[in-house]
């Protein structure tokens, strides 16, 4: 491994906001930290980045203990929310700071400089200031001033926060290419889901301090460990039933296979549903009233009140040309890939 980071915990005050969290990164993977404000992953950071030191614990970096060594001794690099690049200072003097610090001779840092500009496509800007470039162009600055001290570890704390919808999206892939390219190991810190699901090889999904699951992407999707991560990662129902004798009957004659007994909660996200007209005779897992209609081209968004289970999302494909079911109709929701459907133990925990 090429970071470890084993049981750390980190108190404020008497508050202990990180509980025993345990991560490790394979050289050159992406893994972000994952969870809501106050949930502990910019804590974690500054403990890797050695702005902070925890009360228990231990950091490691290619082997060695850094748990208490100073940030201007560990090659870390890292990349703030506001960016923090100094206005009075060109591109090149921003670029530049960490190598002129160090008193690297004027030809290295030139060509360095150089170097780093092309790797983020800033090659010309190097003249202008802070406040003559866009959103997009400060953040590539703030990464090539990252990239030029040549650090080992790259960690990102919400750089995108500051950038348009639109932008934001095409920044995410573009970083995700440069430092796979550049085989960086990575933590990238978030609250947003998609962001997470874009940048990372692997997620960490943190509550109250603690890493509740941390996998690959698509795993977290498909199957969670929990009603808390099941609802964190993308949009999802849930539906309270008993689970007896391995099986759990969702309705209409589904039974789904489970290993677990008594009350559970059964997974199902709005794209394994699909919405048909009520047929006499036809058995279906839910049935209920549409209480709202969103079209969006190839797929439509419904609401249905489907009684005791709730409100259920549908996000359904849309036939060519077909209509789609109005605002009141009743309609019967059935299950597209019942093997699909995660079933976790207990009662609700949100």
């Amino acid at each position: 491994m090429h970071v470890v980071i084993s049981d750390v915990d980190k108190v404020f005050g008497g508050t202990r906001v990180l509980k025993g969290c345990t991560l490790g990164l394979e050289r050159g993977e992406v893994v972000s930290l994952l969870g809501p404000s106050g949930c502990g992953k910019t804590t974690l950071l500054r403990c890797l980045a050695g702005f902070l030191v925890p009360e228990r614990g231990e950091i490691r970096i290619d082997g060695t203990d850094v748990t208490l060594v100073p940030p201007n001794r560990r090659r870390v690099g890292l990349v703030f929310q506001s960016y923090a690049l100094f206005p009075h200072l060109s591109v090149f003097d921003n670029v530049a700071y960490g190598l002129t610090v160090r008193r690297c001779p004027r030809r290295e840092i030139a060509e360095r400089v150089r170097e780093a500009l092309a790797l983020v496509a800033l090659e010309g800007f190097a003249e202008r200031f802070p406040a003559q470039l866009s959103g997009g162009q400060q953040q590539r600055v703030a990464l090539a001033r990252a990239f030029i001290l040549e650090p080992e570890i790259l960690l990102l704390d919400e750089p995108f926060n500051a950038l348009d919808a639109k932008l934001r999206g095409t920044m995410q892939v573009e970083l995700r290419k440069l430092v796979k390219r550049l085989g960086m190991t990575s933590i990238f810190v978030t609250h947003d889901q998609t962001e997470a699901l874009t940048l990372s090889d692997r997620v960490a999904v943190m509550r109250d301090g603690i890493i509740q699951q941390l996998d690959h992407p698509l795993a977290l999707y498909d199957t969670p460990s929990s009603d808390y991560v099941a609802g964190f990662i993308g949009t999802t129902n849930f539906v309270r039933r008993e689970a007896r004798e391995g099986h759990v009957a969702l309705g209409g004659g589904l039974a789904l296979p489970t290993a677990v007994q008594g009350p559970v909660q059964v997974v199902l996200r709005p794209e394994n549903l699909r919405v048909r007209a009520v047929r006499e005779g036809a058995a279906a897992p839910f049935t209920g009233k549409v209480t709202f209609v969103r079209p969006l081209g190839a797929t439509v968004e419904y609401e249905i009140d489907a009684g005791a289970d709730g409100t259920l999302r549908v996000v359904d494909l849309r036939e060519a040309l077909a209509p789609t079911f109005a605002e009141g109709a009743d309609v019967a929701v059935v299950v597209r890939k019942p093997e699909a459907c995660a079933i976790l133990p207990g009662e609700p925990t949100r």
